[in-house]
This record gives C-alpha cells, structure tokens and sequence, in this order.
C-alpha cells in the first residue's frame, strides 16, 4: 500500500487536497445543469417533403418512393419508415446509435439532391430535421385574449425576440394566430370576355413586381448606382399593371380581378382553457384564442435557471399587456426536475442521516464513526467534480445512481476504519495501526470495489437509445466506487493516523469478540451449520429452488418500465379521413364539457385541431381530421385524487362518440418506447390490410385490459377527381398539364411572388374568390385558355367525378404497412396483453405476401432483456476473473459466487411479497447490481480465513474465528447500504428545506422496483453469506485434499508406466541387432559425418561448387569487400548526387548575390517607320505679322538610342552574401550527413549479404552429407539391413538439401542485386567476411561524435543560416541609395530635339514603416533561430541514445556469440550420437536427419551471431566516427 503510506507520510497535504475536494465539489454540485431525464441524442432524421394540392397515392407514387429508393442504401440505417399524406411526404430514418449524426445528415442531403430529378418539379423543397432530445420544448407559453388575431401575435412575436434573446435559449417557435397573405382573386367572366388566362395574371404579376440593379454609372466627381425598383410598395400599384394588350388596348388587372389583404387560410386552431372564479366563488372554465411560445434550450444548459428567466420576461409582458391578454404556462419542465430533484436530494440526505445514525451506533463512538462518515460527503463532492468534468447533467438517473451508491461507498471506509481501530486497540500508535490495518485488508477493499465496479461496467456498452438513457447509471456508480476507494485508501488511514484515539482501558485481542447475545447466537448457528454441512447445503439449494417454484406460480407477471403517475395526458382525436377543419372543431367543443368536472385536478388544457402530437420519435402531423387536447394537471404531491380514475372516467365517455377515434395518452417518465401493444401488418394491397387489420382488432380488442385499440389506417377519403379526355383536348389546343394548372390555381391558388412591406415578406396568391370554389359545379363552369388563346369550357375535354381516395398511406422499409396498436389499463401488464394478442393471433389465415409482426414496446423489451442476460454473465465472468487474480483459486471465486444467487432468494421473495411484477429494466439492473455487491461480504470474509489459515489456524476454528471477527464489518456495510435505499423503498421523503414529509412521488414510482430488488436481495444474501460461505469452503476445502491425495497416486502410478514403455522397446531392439551387421555397420558409417575439431569452422566454397548440382548459377567476376562498398555508394549514389546539385545550387546564389553590389550597364535603340509624315502648319489662321514655318511633328522615319548605368547601394546585400556562404555550407555538410545515412545502409545490407553467402557454404556441407547418408542407406539395403522406405527417406533428404542449396543460391542473387542498386554497379560480385574492426573505446565517444557526426554540423550552419536571417532583417531598417546615368539621342523633330544628352538621377529609399511587417519577420526568424536550436538539442539526444544502443549491442551480440559456442559443440555431439546409435539399429535414420537439422541451425545461427557482433562494431564506429573511421 504505497499511496497508503505517502498519504501518512504527508498529512499536510492530504489535509489541503480535502478542502480543494469540498470547494471544488460545492462548486461543481452548484454549476451542474439540472435536467429531469438525461440528455440523449436519438439517431432519428425526418425527411419532410411538402407538395400542396396533391393526393395521397399520388404523393406514394411521385414523391415517397423515389426518396425510399434513394435512400435504401444508407450505411447503418435501422429502420425506415413513411406517411404519405395529403399534400406532403415524411420519411422518418432511425439509424444506429453509434453514428455519427453530422455525417448522417449530410450523407441524408446528397441522397435527397440525388433524388431530385425524379421528383415533381412544382414540389416544394425538402427539409431534413434532426430528432434531438435537447430540441422538445422545455416550456410553452400560451398569450390568449381577446384581441384581434394580427394584435395578438404581434405581441407573441415582440415576446419571441425577448425570449430568444435569453442566454441558453436556443429558439422560440412560435405557432398559432394568422399569417397575412395578399389575394388575387379571379373573374371568370370578365377573363373570358377579355381572353385573359390565369397564367397571364400570374406571369404580369411576376414580371412586374421585381427589383433589378442597373450597375452604376461615373458623373462628374459622383458614382450613382443605377437600379430598376419595379417592386410593389402599395396594394393599389398592383390594380392598375397592365395584363396583356391585344391589338394596342391595354387590359389592367383591375378589369379581370380584385385585390384583397387578407390572411391565409387556417390550416389548424389553438385555444387556450383556463380557469376563472364567478361571482359565486366557483371555477369556471374560460376559453380564448391562443399563441403558443414553446422554448427550446441549448444542449448542456440548465433548465431552471432558463425556465426561471423567462419567466421573468413573461410575466413583464403579461403585466403590460392588462386584463385583456392572459399569458400562461404549460409544459413547465422546470417544475417536474425540480420536484424530482428536490425529492431525490431529500432521499439521499435522508439516506446519509440514517447511514450516519448506524455507524454512530456501532462504531464505538462519536470520533470513529466520523472517519467512516466522512468518506459519504468527500465522496460525493469527488463525484460531483468528476460528472462536471465530463459535461453529465444532474438528472433523475444520476441522482438515483447517487442514492444506489449511497449505502456502498461506506462499505470500504467501514472496513478500513474498522480494521485500524482494532489494530490500535492493540497498542499500537497511530500511525502504525493506521498503515498496518489499511495494508491488512488493503488488497481485499480494492478486490471488493472492483467486483462492484465489475458488475456495473458492462452496462457501459448498452446499444440503443435504453442504453443512452440508463448509461448514465452504471457511469454514475463507478465514479462514486471509485471516488470511495480513494477515501478509503488516502483520506481515511491520514485522518485516523492524525485523529485516532483509543478509549482508556480498551484492548483488543484476535482471539476474542465482544460477549454479546447476537455473537452467541451466531456462533451456535456456525457450529451447527459446519457440523452439519451437507444438510445445510441442501437446505440453501432447496430454498433457491424452491423460492423459484413459488414464484412461478405467484408471479404478476414482466413489465417493461414502471407505469408513474402523470401530471399531464392528452385527449387525441381522429374523425373520418375528409372531415373538415370545422367539423372537427366542432367536435373538439363537445368533448372539454366532462374535463371541467375536475377543477381540483386540471390546471388548464389547450385545444388544438388540425393537429395531433406524436411521440419523442416523431410521428403526428397536421391535417384537417385531427384534433388534441392536451391537459394539464396538478403536481404529484397537490393531485387530490388519482389522475387515473378520471382519466379512465373520461375514457368511458369519449367512448360513446360516434364517429370518431380517441386515445388517451398520458405523460411517462423514461426513454421513448413503441406503445403498450402494437402489431404490423405488411402487405401490398390496401383493402386487403384493411381486412386483416380489422380480423386482428376484433381479436384483440376482447382482450382484457387493453384499451385504447385503434390503427393507424385510412383507407378511403372523399375525392374529386377531373378525369381528362386526352383527345378531345389535343384536339382543342389542350394538354393534361394546363387542364390540371388551371384547376390547380383556381382551388388551390398559385403563388405569384411576395409583397414586401417593412421588413416583412406576405405571399401574393392567384386564385377564384371563395364563393366560387365551393361546390362540383364550380369546377366544371372552369375554363381552360388553349395555345391560340382561346377559352374552352372544362366538360369539353374533362368529367368532373367525385370518388373515394385513399388517406395517409404509411410505409416501413418500402412496403406498406398498418399498425394496430393499443394500451393497457392500470393493474394490467403489456407483456401479458401482447402474449395473449399472440396467441390468439397465431390461427389467423393471412394471404400470401402478407405477414404479421409484433413491435413496440415488446421489442424494445425483448433487446433490453437480451441485453442485461449478456450483462450479467459478462459481469459474473469479470467478477470471477477479479476474484481468481485475488484469491489464485478456483474453489474459493465459486463459493463467493454462489452467494450472487442466493441474493436472487432476496429479490424473488421481495416481488412476492409486494406483489410487484418482475421489471426488465428496474429489477434487471438490480441483480445486475447486486451480482457486485453481495460478493463484498464474501471476499472480505474469505480474506480473513485466508489470513488465520496463513498464521497457522485449524481449518473449523480459523471459519468461526473469521466469522465473529467479520461480523460486525459484513453487517454494517449491508446494512448501510440497505438503509441508503430506504426512502425510496418506503416512499417516504422528508423535505428538509419546506420541512414536510411527503408519501410517495415521481422518482418513487420511477426507482422504487429497483430499490425493492437491490434491498431483498442484499438482506437474504447478507444473512444467507454469513451461514452459507463458511460451510461451502469446508466442504471445498475438504474435496480439495481428498482430490490432492487421489492426483498424487495417480501420478506415481503413471510416472512408473511411462518408464516401462519407453525402455522396453529400446532393450528389444538391441538384443534383436544381429550381430554380423554390427562391424559392417561401423565401418561403413564412419564417414557417415566426418568431425570436425572446431564445428563453428564451416569450410567456404566457390558459389558454382562443382561438387553440387544447382539449376541455380551465379556469375562472378570480382570480390566485393566492404571498405569498397562503402567507397561505391558515397560517389555513384544518386542520393548524393542529388545533394550534390544543392551545393552547385548555392555556389549560384553566391553569384546573384554579388551581383547586387555591381553596377549594371544597358544600352538599347530603336527605329520607327511611320505611315506618314505629321506636320504643323498654321498657314493663315495666325495674325498678320506673325509667320511660323512647318514643323516636322512625326517624321515618316525616326530612331532612338540610349546607353545608362545604374547602381545600387543596398546594405542588406552584405547579410544576402553570407547567408549565400552560409547556405552552400550547409548544403556541403547535409551532403555528408546523405553520406552517412548510405554509408549504414550499405554496410547493413554488405553483412546480410555475407549471411546469404554463408547460407550457401551450409547448405552445400549440408547436402554433401545427405549424400553421404543416402549412399550410406543404399549400402545397408544392399546389405538387408535397410527397409527399403529408409532408402525413400534418405533420397528425399537428398533431394530437400539440394533444393535448399537451390534456394540459398536464390536468395543470394536477388539480395546482391538490391545491393547493386543502392551501390550503382554491376551485380557480378562475391563478397567475403570482412575483418573485425577494433571497438572503439574511450569515454568521451559523445565528444567525438560531435567533432565528425555531420548532423551537428547541419545543426550548427541552420542555427549560423537563421542568426544571419535576424541580421537581414535589421538591415532592413537602413536606407537603401541608387545612382543612375544615361547618355542618348534620336532624330530631331519640332517636338523632340535629338541632340544627344545626359542625365543624372540619385536617389535614396528609406522605409519608415511598414505596417509591422519586419517585426513579424523578425520574430519569426527569432523562432526559426529557437527551433534550431532545439533541433541541436534533439541530434544530441538522439545520438547519444544511438551511442548507448550500439555499445548494448556489442555487448549482447558478444554475449550471444560465446553461447552460440555450446549450442554448436551440443549440436555436433548430438549428430555423432545419432549416428553411433544408428550404426547399432538403436536410433532410426529420421533420428540422424534431425541431427543434422539441429547442426545446421547451430552452424547458421553461429555465423548470425559472428556477423551481428561486427557489424554491432561497425555500427558503433560510424556512430561516434562518421565516415572516417
């Protein structure tokens, strides 16, 4: 325990690292973003694509699957789905989680650009949205009153900017209210007198109302900017722009149409019920229309503080805006995580209370149990500065990971603690106690924590969205472990070193324990337990088994998560596909009658129609037959009555409307899961899902207990349909597309650009008054204007029919699909529902192509659970691994095991008696949780018996001794941990900051199952381990030395016959050798293998050796030695040569640069031949008197000459010339330093090449004695001594040996010819070993290789080239001067005299200031100067580590070699020996080729070994002497 006895050691500063823990931990708890479920990010796309006006079968066929196809191909997509619907197509993308969602995205848009040419070109754009958990609103604001719409969302908007405003709020949306829109609105008739189209009013409109810039034009000294401003500034502008002018009359807009600011038609309502007393004092329901503002947050922020301030914001809008505007909030998520926050805090302090109480009371005092207390709090704040640093938000898992941990992270300090105060009781002083106790039972602590660690640590890796969710738990708990080990480990032994004090008078003694009833109790119970071991045993077995049994019979069956009491549900309401916007407001009236019977428990409800919400996964959508009511209901703690029962209630009623569909959906905590029951089914035809659809709800719907039945189908809607004669309108001039343009625009409308005003955009829109376009028979009095401009009547060249389209089509993975889904009521599981709904369904007839699926929650369910079985066995297997390593048992990790499923004893009885369903994922991660923290008890028992066995105790006293010793420790770690989940389990929390009790909650519901399951189980294995282990190692060990007894018989007895069988062959066979053969043997097979006195000495031979046959021939014309290799590839490399032409290179700069310190000498001329002669002649203009003769302006011929010189004097041209010099050195030295470089390479390739070559001579020794011993086994046939497949054997050998020599040789051409390459000369060379050089020896090797390594030398000529930069650059700061001289004349001309003349011209340059640019150079050249330097540094670094490297592997490759020397002489002895055997028939032939295999490897790794140490040698030469050696 070496931090144990630094931390002793240095009190002081563990004092101080605890005060930077409580500050830094109080700061983090207070910094940390509250949030009431973790941030997750759910790998969801939605791919929106509107395309007004259109039907649902053909948004299938125009717009949906094209993008499917697109996007079937995405890597790592999971599931694809889509709704077609009424003027829009949605696909929803789910992909894994592990994905990257930016790359998702942007994969997601190339795949819509692709799909583009495919789609209808009059669709609108397509918008892809991420589905993120940070995205959902964290409240909604409401703003209703009676003002007018346009008034009433101005003032929503003015709130937007405010809130928006606010830091961490990412956006406000807005919705609700009205939206301006300007409307054209058509005259059929006076369009048809006048031969005016639509398509006329909306291209005028068009090309009228359009701003173009002019460019700009240059008057005087001004620049004006030109631009046509054509846009509308007014309505009335637009009334009077001229349509079309047939024949010169001009035909105005205001003839064919009218011009009306309107507002768009509504496409959803929302109003806003609230509650407001009469004059009687009673509560009435209140209902005006509504703006919702929802606010969305920045991923990470906290969600109080931003609720907190907008809130501030609303209420100073709800304050301006008087009695006529009510501004209310719903959705407040910032109320729910504080509640749940408040209360999980409150459980944990309670928790902490009762923890501490216990250890006050077993502890032996106030001051002890404080060291044990002190490890909660400093564990805590450890785990707080942790989470903050890793970004985790402080939510409803963390806190719970929190209260799991919370009666654990005592565990380890109990034990320390514990365990140094008995040390101390013994006499010793504090400081030895406290390093002796926390050393004793160190290794086990850290063994313990780990186990835990070890359980949770799987669950790291859960796939999914459930695994974002709950990952956040077993994250949680190991940082809190962790964060207690170190308490444990550091904190505690200081304090108990410094602070530790033994009552007068106490003594502590091994041997004893305190004379107590409960210790007498439980030693009666051990020795009877241990004298009856196997009754025991099978008592444990029978009730694990048995406790099983029960519950199988007793069971309530498995729920997926905890059902929780909502604060919110929603009322959702499908009417008949086709049902207008009206209607179903209408409707959405009659059903908020029965909400207004609860005053006490609904807080407000907001009525929205033409819209239905989905889930966190998406879903939902707007259209005219959907309706939502969403209620708000009171917190948890304020709720009179169960929320349930009238939820049911209304439930029951809404069932009795006719016509229309309604669910009930409340508000769940957890990740989002598919519903309760939900079943698809697949297939193609829609009539046919249809019948299935409704086999299959009529089966399930008798189902008891769920509720809430429906599907998601829509099979037919009212259409209108104008079905085109294609050849009467071809005839009259028409196509399909005018026909169906022009229907378009007078139903729908067509937008012919915008109107601005401000800065404020408002669509213009063209289309038929609204008294026209409200029956079939005004789609049929439509005309349509043909080519020639002639209007023809619609029933011409169409039939106005009216028949049934389908509605929503939804599709999953390119087929369609319907799904039947449902809930199930309170007191009834989903699994049972949906096991029953398949076994019910599993009759069905389905036709061919069709198929049946079950999905939703059951799915999620069945992953979850697969999940936790593969965590669990995983985490069993790493606890196994860590208690093996600990306890270097088998026996002992099992017995620890085993009381894992003794906790389930626990955990089974504690759902019986609460008559509690077995949770996938509540009671899952609780065995999970307890499989690492009922081993605890185990380990730190099974230690201490370890321990008393170590120091000499009988085997039953060290049990019943570990036992009563451990009692205490094992059963307050169980209990603190029990009484740290006690709130939650009860359901009672006591407020300790509004100082009230409070029964039950949010995060009871939630938690409260896995708080069950982790107490149950740890109180039976607690009690059940303390009885149990002791007799299970007993009887392990008991089987342990009766299995050691049996091994050791059974070894000797096989040792003995393994003896029998290996000499007795041999013995026959010497007995059986007939002894005629013998001599003829030995004389025959003394040239079997001729000895050698040195067998290292390998003979060389020519590589064309006559003696050996080789297909293989190597041509030589020269011996190659080393030092003219090395010659070789310092001239001819082209490496060299290259760096050669640097120095060329430079040795050119050096020239430039002395030519700016030369004067520069020019000389030029020219001749010019003009096309005619110019003359000035003023003739007569001039007054009388004065006469001025013609002069020659342009002569029709003219030349030019000039001669100058020019200088310039340039100071910086001195720093220029010798960084030049500076820059050639350089260039010379990195010549060198390319030489070096070659110079190892070629001496490392030379020695592989003497390898190769050496292989050769060993191969052909090697096949001249496979040819001894091949005419050697033909003697001995001939003689019948011999088989004849010893013979077969002997010419194989023959022939392997000549085939290695083969390949050697081979081996050797293509190295030499690679070798040639880098010397650049003819591969016609042998090689020869080259001598050993003399080691270099001395000290100061560093010293000499900076004297000859060029490496240094580049180094210092950068650092000389960079100080010359920074002179340069001061030269900078002087003037520079020029002098020039020119002498030169031409032709005269009246203009330009020709007379030859000079001119002078000096001049001087000073830069005064350059913006700062030479100071920047000149920090740069200074960093370039630095990092020369450090390059410097670095060579030196490096070759000294080179230095040392090389002289290590000298040494070693000596040390290698002196060995290689037994190894050969072994291996030599080893072949005589084989052949000596061989001569007497003990040894086989095979035995003698292995012989000879083993002398081959010694003699080759010999010679390895020989050229490794020189060229080891070589390598240190050149590293310390360069290329001089």
């Amino acid at each position: 325990m070496r931090l144990t006895r630094f931390s002793i050691d240095h009190a002081v500063a563990v004092y101080v690292l605890i005060a930077c823990i409580i500050i830094g931990g109080l700061l983090s708890y207070r910094s940390l973003p509250r949030e009431a479920a973790p941030d997750i990010a759910i790998p969801i796309v939605m791919v929106s694509t509107p395309y007004f006006g259109v039907s649902p079968a053909d948004i299938e066929t125009l717009v949906t699957q094209p993008m499917e196809r697109q996007f079937k191909n995405l890597r790592d997509l999971k599931e694809m789905t889509s709704t077609s619907a009424e003027s829009a197509s949605l696909i929803v993308l789910e992909f894994d989680p592990e994905v990257d969602i930016d790359e998702v995205l942007q994969r997601i848009r190339v795949e819509v650009d692709k799909a583009k040419p495919d789609l209808p070109p009059d669709a609108e754009d397509t918008e892809v949205m991420e589905i993120n958990s940070s995205d959902w609103p964290i409240l909604v604001a409401n703003v209703a009153g009676d003002l007018d719409p346009v008034r009433l969302k101005a003032l929503a908007e003015d709130m937007q900017e405010d809130l928006e405003a606010l830091p961490g709020v990412l956006r406000v949306s807005l919705a609700g209210g009205v939206e301006r829109e300007i409307h054209v609105l058509l005259n059929p008739e006076r369009m048809r007198q006048l031969g005016v189209s639509a398509n006329d009013v909306s291209t005028a409109l068009q090309t009228e109302n359009i701003n173009l810039p002019g460019g700009s034009i240059d008057i005087g000294s001004m620049k004006y900017t030109v631009r046509v401003a054509g846009e509308f500034d007014e309505l009335e502008s637009m009334r009077h722009i001229v349509v079309k002018s047939p024949g010169g009359n001009p035909i105005y807009l205001r003839d064919v149409a009218e011009i009306e600011d309107g507002f768009e038609d509504p496409t959803t309502f929302s109003r806003l019920t609230t509650w407001k007393e009469n004059a009687a004092g009673e509560r009435v329901p209140v209902t005006k229309t509504n703006v919702s503002l929802a606010i969305v947050k920045r991923s990470g922020e906290n969600i109080v503080a931003i609720a907190e301030a907008a809130k501030e914001v609303i209420d100073r809008y709800d304050q301006q805006a008087g009695e006529s505007v009510q501004i209310t909030i719903v959705n407040d998520m910032s109320k729910s995580i504080a509640s749940t926050v408040r209360e999980l805090e409150n459980n944990i302090i309670s928790g902490m209370l009762l923890v501490l109480l216990v250890l006050f009371f077993f502890m032996g005092g106030a001051r002890n149990a404080l060291f044990v207390a002190v490890s909660v709090p400093m564990s805590m704040l450890i785990t707080f500065l942790v989470l903050s640093m890793l970004g985790i938000t402080l939510n409803m898992v963390v806190l719970f990971s929190l209260l799991l941990a919370l009666g654990m992270l005592v565990d380890n300090a109990i034990v320390i603690v514990e365990n140094i105060y008995r040390h101390a009781s013994t006499g010793k002083d504090r400081v030895t106690a406290a390093y002796d106790g926390t050393k004793e039972v160190g290794w086990a602590v850290i063994a313990s924590t780990a186990t835990t660690v070890a359980a949770f640590f799987p669950m790291l890796f859960w796939p999914g969205v459930m695994g974002e969710f709950m990952g956040f738990l077993p994250l949680t708990v190991i940082i809190t472990l962790l964060s207690s080990l170190f308490v444990a480990l550091v904190i505690n032994p200081t304090l108990c070193a410094t602070l530790l004090k033994v009552q007068d008078g106490v003594s502590f003694d091994e041997d004893s324990v305190p004379d107590l009833f409960i210790y007498r109790a439980y030693r009666n119970t051990l020795e009877f337990s241990l004298n009856h071991r196997i009754i025991v045993t099978f008592i444990a077995v029978g009730v694990f088994v048995g406790t099983f049994v029960i519950f199988g019979a007793t069971s309530r069956g498995v729920e997926f998560f905890p059902k929780t009491t909502p604060e919110q549900f929603s009322v959702q309401v499908t009417l008949p596909d086709g049902t207008n916007i009206e209607e179903t407001r209408s409707t959405l009236e009659g059903l908020q009658g029965p909400l207004s019977t609860a005053p006490d428990l609904v807080t407000a409800w907001i009525t929205d129609t033409g819209t239905q919400g989905g889930g966190q996964a998406g879903g939902g959508g707007e259209a005219p037959h959907y309706g939502q009511i969403t209620v708000e209901l009171k917190s948890i703690e304020d709720q009179p009555s169960d929320p349930n029962d009238f939820i049911e209630k209304l439930r029951q009623t809404f069932s009795k409307v006719p016509g229309a569909e309604i669910i009930m959906a409340t508000q769940s905590m957890g990740p989002p899961t598919g519903d309760p029951v939900s079943i698809e089914i697949a297939g193609d035809d829609l009539p046919t899902l249809a019948r299935i659809s409704q086999q299959v709800m009529q089966e399930v719907r008798t189902i008891e207990g769920v509720i809430d039945l429906t599907d998601n189908l829509e099979l037919t809607r009212p259409e209108i349909h104008v079905e085109i004669d294609r050849a009467r309108a071809a005839v009259l001039g028409l196509s399909t597309q005018s026909v169906a343009q022009t229907v378009r625009t007078a139903i729908n409308g067509s937008e012919a650009g915008v109107f601005r005003e401000a800065d404020e955009e408002y669509d213009i829109l063209v289309r038929l008054p609204e008294d026209r376009r409200k029956a079939i028979a005004d789609i049929s009095q439509l005309t349509v204007v043909n080519k020639d401009g002639v209007h023809v009547p619609l029933v011409e060249v169409a039939e106005v029919v009216v028949r049934g389209g389908s509605g929503s089509i939804r599709r999953k993975d390119q087929e369609r699909v319907v799904t039947v889904s449902g809930n199930v009521a309170d007191g009834y599981l989903a699994a049972d529902a949906l096991a029953e709904a398949q076994k019910r369904l599993t009759d069905l007839q389905l036709p061919a192509g069709y198929e049946i699926r079950y999905t939703g929650e059951s799915q999620d369910q069945e992953e979850a659970a697969a999940f936790l079985g593969n965590a669990l066995l995983a985490a069993v297997f790493l606890i196994l691994l860590i208690l093996v390593t600990q306890f270097n048992s088998i026996a002992q990790p099992f017995i620890i095991m085993f009381t894992v499923f003794l906790s389930l004893i626990g955990v089974l009885w504690s759902l019986i008696i609460t008559q509690a369903p077995f949770g996938i994922i509540m009671t899952g991660i609780g065995i999970i949780s307890l499989a690492g923290v009922v081993v605890n008890n185990a380990i730190v028992l099974i230690d201490y018996i370890n321990q008393l066995r170590a120091r000499g105790w009988d085997r039953r006293d060290a049990l019943i001794q570990a036992g009563l010793v451990r009692f205490r420790p094992v059963m307050l770690t169980a209990v603190t941990t029990i009484l740290g989940l006690l709130p939650i389990v009860l359901g009672v929390s006591i407020d300790f900051i509004d100082q009230s009790v409070t029964f039950g909650g949010a995060s009871v519901e939630m938690w409260g199952p896995m708080g069950v399951a982790v107490t149950g189980g740890l109180l039976v294995a607690t009690v059940l381990t303390l009885v149990v282990v002791p007799v299970l190692y007993s009887m392990f060990d008991s089987l342990s030395d009766l299995s050691q007894r049996l091994l050791k018989r059974v070894a000797a007895a096989g040792l003995v016959l393994s003896l029998v069988m290996l000499v007795l062959p041999a013995v026959t066979s010497a007995q059986e050798a007939p002894a005629s053969d013998e001599a003829q043997t030995q004389a025959e097979g003394e040239e079997l293998f001729p000895e050698v006195d040195d067998p290292g000495q390998i003979e060389r031979r020519e590589l064309n050796d006559a003696e050996i046959e080789s297909e293989v021939t190597i041509e030589v014309a020269r011996t190659l030695t080393l030092n003219e290799a090395r010659q070789l590839v310092r001239e001819q490399s082209f490496d060299v040569r290259l760096a050669q032409n640097q120095v060329d290179s430079a040795n050119t700069v050096i020239r430039q640069a002395y030519s700016a310190l030369f004067p520069r000498f020019t000389a030029s001329g020219n001749y010019t031949v003009n096309e005619e002669e110019v003359v000035l002649d003023f003739g007569d203009s001039l007054p009388p008197g004065i006469e001025v003769p013609p002069s020659v302006v342009q002569p029709k011929t003219d030349y030019r000459w000039n001669v100058a010189a020019s200088m310039r004097v340039n100071f910086r041209s001195w720093p220029l010339i010798r960084q030049a010099y500076a820059q050639r050195d350089l260039a010379q030295a990195q010549v060198e330093m390319t030489r070096e470089a070659l110079d190892q390479a070629a001496v490392s390739t030379y020695f592989n090449l003497v390898m190769v070559r050496r292989m050769i001579d060993i191969s052909v020794q090697q096949a001249l004695s496979a040819q001894t011993v091949l005419g050697f086994t033909e003697a001995q046939v001939a003689a019948g001594t011999a088989t004849e497949f010893e013979l077969t054997r002997a010419q194989l050998r023959a022939v392997q040996t000549q085939k290695e020599v083969d390949r050697a040789r081979q081996q050797y051409i293509q190295v030499r010819k690679a070798f040639a390459e880098l010397l650049q000369t003819d591969d016609d060379f042998d090689v020869e070993v080259p001598a050993r050089p003399e080691e270099v020896q001395g000290d100061n090797l560093m010293e000499r290789a900076e004297e000859n390594r060029a490496a240094f030398e580049v180094n210092r000529l950068a650092m000389e080239v960079a100080d010359l930069g920074i002179e340069d650059i001061y030269y900078q700061y002087l003037p520079s001067l020029s002098a020039t001289f020119s002498y030169g004349g031409g032709k005269s001309t009246a203009l330009a005299p020709g007379d030859p003349r000079w001119i002078l011209t000096l001049g001087a340059e000073w830069t005064l200031w350059d913006g700062g640019l030479r100071e920047a150079q000149l920090k740069q050249a200074q960093a370039q100067r630095v990092a020369a330097e450090l390059r410097q540094e670095q060579t030196r670094h490096q070759i000294a580590s080179e230095i040392d490297q090389a002289r290590a592997d000298v040494e070693a490759a000596r040390i290698q070699l002196d060995s290689g020397v037994t190894e050969l002489e072994l291996a030599q002895r080893g072949v005589e020996q084989a052949e000596t055997a061989f001569r007497y028939g003990v040894a086989t032939q095979l035995d003698v080729i292995n012989a000879q295999d083993q002398l081959r490897l010694a003699q080759l790794a010999r010679v390895q070994d020989e050229l490794q140490l020189e060229m080891a040698v070589y390598n240190l030469q050149t590293l310390v002497e360069g290329l001089d050696p």
